[in-house]
Parts: C-alpha cells; sequence; structure tokens
C-alpha cells in the first residue's frame, strides 16, 4: 500500500520491519546499522513500549507516538491497521473489543493530526464493517 501510494523506500522498508523490535531480539541500533537513522527512527516511533502495563495504556502511547511524530509514522500506523482489519473481515472474525476500539481510536486520532494519509478512509470502512459483525 505504501509503496503504491508512493513512499519512499525507507518508508516501505519500516514499515515492513515495523514490529522486528517487539517480536526478535533485534533493537533499533541494530536496525539503524543495516537500514539507515530514517529507517530505525520510524521502527523505533512504532514500537510498543512493554514498560507500559496494561493495554489499553500501551496502545494509548503508541497512538501517540505515531500520529505526533510526524506523517510518515502515522501512514504506516494506519496501513497496518488496514491490513489487519482487512485480514480480519476477509477472515470474518471478529476482533476482541479491546482491539477494535484501538483501531476506532487510531482512526481519530490519525483523522485529527494527519487527515492527509492516503488510507484513512479504507481504515475506516473497514472498522465500521468489523464493527457491524461485532454487533
Amino acid at each position: 500500500m505504501l509503496h503504491q501510494a508512493g513512499y519512499s523506500e525507507d518508508v516501505v522498508a519500516a514499515a515492513l520491519l515495523h514490529d522486528v523490535v517487539e517480536d526478535t531480539d533485534t533493537d533499533v541500533s541494530e536496525l539503524s546499522v543495516r537500514f539507515g537513522p530514517e529507517v530505525a527512527s520510524l521502527v523505533a516511533q512504532l514500537t510498543e513500549d512493554p514498560g507500559i502495563p496494561g493495554y489499553d495504556e500501551r496502545k494509548r502511547d503508541l497512538r501517540r507516538r505515531a500520529a505526533g511524530d510526524g506523517h510518515h509514522a502515522a501512514a504506516i500506523f494506519t496501513a497496518d491497521k488496514l491490513a489487519s482489519a482487512r485480514h480480519l473481515n476477509a477472515a470474518h472474525e471478529v476482533p476482541a473489543r479491546e482491539r477494535l476500539d484501538h483501531f476506532e481510536r487510531t482512526a481519530r486520532t490519525v483523522r485529527r493530526h494527519h487527515p492527509e494519509v492516503p488510507f484513512l478512509d479504507w481504515l475506516e470502512d473497514e472498522i465500521a464493517a468489523l464493527r457491524r459483525r461485532a454487533g
């Protein structure tokens, strides 16, 4: 999505790597060496802080950083949520309420700070479909 929307190679690389720090033993400094400081900085903005207790609090912090630290992080964050929502809709799955709430809060936060993100309307449509299924 990001490539098709014309984002730079660094933004696309950061999108592909955005979960690496959370899911592996790789740290941001290693990403900086291998992929450059811009990619590493974007990944850092999109990495949950494991020191924050509680799902809602961690996600609130993540939304704040993703939307508040620049358009590129907000675009990656939105594309990630859109891909997840599309997957859930295609599988006819209903996410847990807290996850669906996080998707909705993400869309509102990005809309408020970066309404120019090209995938935002699609994300809102996918969330509406999930919400209808959730009842």
